[in-house]
């Protein structure tokens, strides 16, 4: 695991070299970057992937609220700062739940940055103001334990949680791990995100997955999202709760792999430079230069990452 800080806030993620585009997860409430681990081995082991932590989740930092901090936007912020500090452009970005209004907001904003689009369980707008309003209430007076066998109920099938118990246990102390105060921020942040008017602005290949045991987000408000968004399609894993990651994730993998096949588009001399340049010099000195670059030197590097390094080397 790396950290950077990104957006005047540090961030955990984890940079996996390799071929094709870089597919870049974020993850649902209450969860850490590692809930896609069995999705990134089903894509096996030559695919390029990104993960990382939201803030106030896993290893970033907290999510400390100022005024205004509330919106999907500061969160769309990260991940569009981390993306520009790696150098990422064209990515196949899938996010689940609120990761996936995360990646509704880059989307949206910054296409530039996108080269297709997996929504995973998500919506434009993610239960009631009322539903969160409650959960922020009970995590800040009783603390997260008052809301886990909910949030646990909402997470996974009976079936699931009949056939894993040690599973179900183990994802029950991610969630408490999790920091009270940054939590129920982020549950603000589901009570005022509606991005209904957004979703319509999205012009990249777009896949919305449903799982057809899921109560959180069911099937018929990811098909909602779909119509939504010009031209996306809509597919429901039979039997997968609200973390398919978890409960599905060949089948996660799978659909990522139709929607990369369906949406081939050779890399640019940037994008194939900038994959060389990381191959043969590492994260780090490439990050290290990267910052460091300034408007004088600027075209010089782009020349130097498109020309000798995309052009010659990345053939």
């Amino acid at each position: 695991m790396d950290f950077k800080t990104c957006n005047e806030t540090l961030m955990a993620y984890r940079h996996r070299r390799g071929t094709g585009p870089v597919v870049v997860f974020v993850h649902a409430l209450g969860c850490d970057q590692d809930i896609w681990d069995g999705v990134i081995d089903a894509l096996g082991p030559g695919q390029a992937t990104l993960t990382y932590d939201l803030r106030g989740h896993g290893a970033s930092a907290a999510f400390e609220a100022g005024p205004g901090d509330a919106g999907i936007n500061v969160l769309a912020a990260d991940l569009i700062a981390l993306l520009e500090m790696k150098g990422l452009s064209k990515v196949v970005l899938c996010g689940l739940s609120i990761g996936g209004m995360v990646a509704q907001a880059v989307a949206a904003q910054r296409p530039d940055l996108i080269r297709a689009l997996v929504l995973c369980n998500s919506a434009a707008r993610i239960g009631s103001a009322d539903l969160w309003q409650d959960r922020i209430d009970a995590v800040q007076q009783a603390g997260l334990p008052a809301v886990a066998d909910e949030v646990l109920d909402r997470w996974f099938s009976a079936a699931f949680k009949a056939d894993n118990p040690d599973a179900v246990a183990g994802y029950r102390g991610m969630l408490m791990r999790n920091d009270p105060v940054s939590y129920a921020q982020t549950c603000a942040v589901l009570r005022d995100a509606d991005l209904s008017n957004l979703s319509a602005d999205i012009a990249v290949p777009t896949l919305c997955v449903s799982g057809s045991a899921d109560t959180a987000v069911p099937p018929d408000s990811v098909a909602a999202l779909a119509k939504m968004i010009v031209g996306a399609r809509h597919v429901t894993l039979e039997g997968a709760g609200h973390l398919p990651c978890i409960d599905a994730a060949p089948a996660v993998a799978a659909a990522i792999r139709d929607l990369m096949a369906t949406t081939s588009v050779p890399l640019t001399r940037a994008e194939a430079g900038m994959a060389v340049r990381r191959a043969v010099l590492g994260d780090a000195h490439v990050d290290r230069a990267n910052a460091a670059r300034t408007a004088f030197d600027d075209a010089f590097q782009q020349l130097i990452t498109e020309g000798a390094l995309g052009h010659c080397l990345g053939q």
